[in-house]
Formats: C-alpha cells, sequence, structure tokens
C-alpha cells in the first residue's frame, strides 16, 4: 500500500499537525488525469478545492510536456480520463450501443420514462 501512495502522491509537509493527525498526500502531476470529478464522497468546498488543485496539476503536467511552449495556454484538457479498453469478449456489446437504431431507442426511452 505504501509503495502506491508513493506512486502516485507524495507527502505535504503539515507543519504543527505533523504528530497529531494522519499524513496528508497530495496527487503527483503524472496522475491528475485519474482525478473523477463526479466522486461524491466530497463536500462542495472540498470538491471546489479539489478542481482548482487538479487544473493546478495539470497545467503543471501540460507545461512540463510542452517545455513552456504556447501550446499549454490554449489545449483543453478533459475533466475524466478515458474509459479503458473493453475486455474482447465485450468489444461487440459495446460496439451494439453505438447502432443509430440503439440511438433511437435509448433516446425515446429516456424522453418518456
Amino acid at each position: 500500500f505504501t509503495e502506491v501512495l508513493q506512486s502516485i502522491g507524495q507527502q505535504r509537509n503539515q507543519g504543527s499537525r505533523a504528530s497529531s493527525g494522519p499524513p496528508m498526500f497530495e496527487l503527483r502531476p503524472e496522475g491528475s488525469h485519474e482525478y473523477d470529478p463526479s466522486f461524491y464522497h466530497l463536500r462542495k468546498t472540498e470538491h471546489q478545492h479539489a478542481m482548482d488543485n487538479i487544473a493546478r496539476l495539470r497545467r503543471r503536467k501540460l507545461g512540463a510536456s510542452s517545455k513552456g511552449g504556447e501550446g499549454a495556454s490554449i489545449m483543453v484538457l478533459p475533466l475524466v480520463a478515458e474509459p479503458p479498453r473493453a475486455h474482447p469478449r465485450f468489444t461487440s456489446s459495446r460496439l451494439l450501443l453505438h447502432l443509430p437504431s440503439m440511438y433511437a431507442a435509448i433516446r425515446r426511452y429516456l424522453m418518456y420514462v
């Protein structure tokens, strides 16, 4: 557990709270693309603070990859990561959802429920 925690985060300096509370970690810029903005265990203020931190980490990550180029100011980053690749047995099921007739059926169902 400690190895995984160290690979995705870095321990923050807590000042006087260091001995009284649990250790605090900050997400590394490399892992900022995995933050889920729909995580429901955060209060509104905590979520806003987390989104501000994620935006800062993503800008830092983007700045490091573009080496301070002008593309860093105009590139838009998605809020969530791309979904994982489907297991080969489920690829046909996933493709079935993108048929026009399936779109129509889903839209019709959602409109009248």
